[in-house]
This record gives structure tokens, C-alpha cells and sequence, in this order.
């Protein structure tokens, strides 16, 4: 009897994971999803192991013959490569972010560092000597009004009736549903010809920031109210908000980025293995 293949996935209960773990069962896979939070309801098919990663990384259960698909922040993986077990691994696809290429150069000492400690996660799996990874790095991801970018402005148009810009908003940007990261997924492991590659997933449309603001105002059938205003008034408003904890981690310079493009072509991604990801039509589903 053949046994059912093995896919272990960190970071399960992130914003792709909630939408890969079923596309990982649709595929054949048994699912080992390793999580910080507590499991949610058993499912038949999926095993989830509490566990973390930081901490906890010599009791991830590499197998033989598994997949192993590293949704946690990358930084995290060196700590498993160290694992005699990575070499047997069928294939590993990690997770990083075009952050490390955007804010290289950022002004502010924390974008930097992030940048920093991504590029060395990527170099480290790079030096590793394995031959079976591949590296992704998608660009704003967005999906079921829950992550940390469109659903934030959603939150903000939602609460105050407005949204504010610095300048017009001209920056161009390109919104990734995370449901196309988690198909990505699957056609990676499925080419072998991706293995040792390092790919940018961004999404299937490009628009400016004011425009990707509009589409979620249209969204939330709430009527467009894009307030264009000087910096030194968005810092002070900027300062407010920082007082709720919610808004803690907004800094000037995530404002001024608005006027700044963040572009990445996914062509490579398209050619190797079929991506194809959607445009930004319904932002909040």
C-alpha cells in the first residue's frame, strides 16, 4: 500500500496557510501544521502540532520524503537547516518578502534591519548546501479582510469616514490574494525546475496607492473620501493614532511610501510554473 505523502507546514495558521492547508489536502497530502497558537478543532486529514519555531526548533518533525513549507518568518528557518533531515526533505518552499529588497535603503533603522535579517535568512538556506528549496517573496498580501494591509485601511475607512494621503498617492502598488500564494505553492513543488530559485509573487494588477484606497472604499459601498494633506499634519495625526496600541507600529515613513512604487515583476513565476494571480477586483473577500 502506497503511503499518503507527508506535507508539514509552519506557520499554519497564518493568512496562507488558511488557505493552503486545504489546497494541500485536495493534492493527496496528510498535513502537519506546526502553529504558536493553540490548535484549532481537529479536521480530518490535518494534524496540528503546537510549537514554536523560535524556540522549539529541533522538535519539528522533519521526515524523509516530506515537503516542508516554511510560512513563519524566514529568519526562523537557519535554526532548522541544521536538521540531517533537510536533505532528504522531497522539496522546501520558504517564505520571505519583497521587503528585503524594498527597504534596503529605508530611512527608518527598523525597516532596515527587517530587510537585513531576511536577506541573511535567504542567504543562510542558500548556503546551506541543500539543492530542493525555493524561495518566494510576494509583495502586499491581502485576503479575507484579515491581513495587516488592505483590512487595516479598511479598518481606518470603516472608523474615521476617511482616508488620509500624503501628497496624491501616486505610488504603485500590486495587491497579492493570498489564496494565489497558496496555489503558488502547489505548482512549486509539482516543477521541479523551480528548485534553487528565488522568486518575486506579486499581484495580477497594478495600481496606484490612492486607486488600490479607492477600490476599498467601493468595497465597503462607503462613499470615496481620499483627503490629501501635508506631512507635518499626517505626523500629527500620525502621533494620535500611535497612542492606541493598535497603531503602534505606523511610522512616517509607511506614509510616505504612499508616493513611492513598490513593483516587482512575477514574470520568471508565470514562465517556470504558471502563475497566474488575480487583480485586485475584491479586495476584501
Amino acid at each position: 500500500m502506497t503511503q499518503t505523502p507527508l506535507a508539514i507546514v509552519s506557520g499554519a495558521s497564518s493568512l496562507v496557510g488558511r488557505y493552503l492547508l486545504p489546497r494541500l489536502l485536495a493534492a493527496g497530502y496528510r498535513v502537519l501544521a506546526l502553529s504558536r497558537h493553540p490548535a484549532p478543532p481537529a479536521q480530518p486529514g490535518i494534524e496540528w502540532l503546537q510549537l514554536d519555531i523560535g524556540e522549539q526548533a529541533k522538535a519539528v518533525p522533519l521526515a524523509d520524503g516530506t515537503i516542508y513549507i516554511h510560512l513563519a518568518p524566514i529568519w526562523l528557518l537557519p535554526a532548522l537547516l541544521a536538521s540531517p533531515h533537510c536533505a532528504q526533505l522531497q522539496r522546501l518552499v520558504a517564505f520571505s518578502s519583497t521587503s528585503v529588497l524594498s527597504k534596503q535603503t529605508s530611512p527608518d533603522p527598523a525597516e532596515r534591519a527587517l530587510a537585513q535579517r531576511l536577506a541573511e535568512a535567504e542567504a543562510a538556506l542558500g548556503a546551506s548546501g541543500l539543492h530542493n528549496w525555493t524561495i518566494v517573496r510576494p509583495t502586499l498580501i491581502y485576503g479575507q479582510n484579515r491581513d495587516k494591509n488592505v483590512a487595516w485601511i479598511a479598518r481606518m475607512i470603516k472608523r474615521f469616514g476617511f482616508f488620509p494621503l500624503i501628497g496624491s498617492g501616486a505610488g504603485l502598488r500590486q495587491p497579492v490574494h493570498a489564496d494565489d500564494l497558496a496555489a503558488a505553492v502547489g505548482r512549486i513543488v509539482a516543477s521541479p525546475a523551480t528548485a534553487g530559485r528565488i522568486y518575486e509573487l506579486s499581484g495580477g494588477e497594478t495600481l496606484s496607492y490612492r486607486a488600490m484606497v479607492a477600490r476599498i472604499f467601493r468595497a465597503q459601498r462607503l462613499p470615496e473620501r481620499i483627503v490629501s494633506i501635508p506631512p507635518w499634519l499626517f505626523a500629527a495625526l500620525l502621533g494620535v493614532l500611535r497612542l492606541l496600541p493598535r497603531f503602534r507600529h505606523l511610522h512616517l515613513e509607511m506614509a510616505y511610501r504612499m508616493n513611492h512604487d513598490l513593483c516587482f515583476s512575477h514574470a520568471s513565476a508565470s514562465r517556470d510554473f504558471g502563475y497566474a494571480p488575480r487583480r485586485f477586483d475584491q479586495p476584501l473577500d
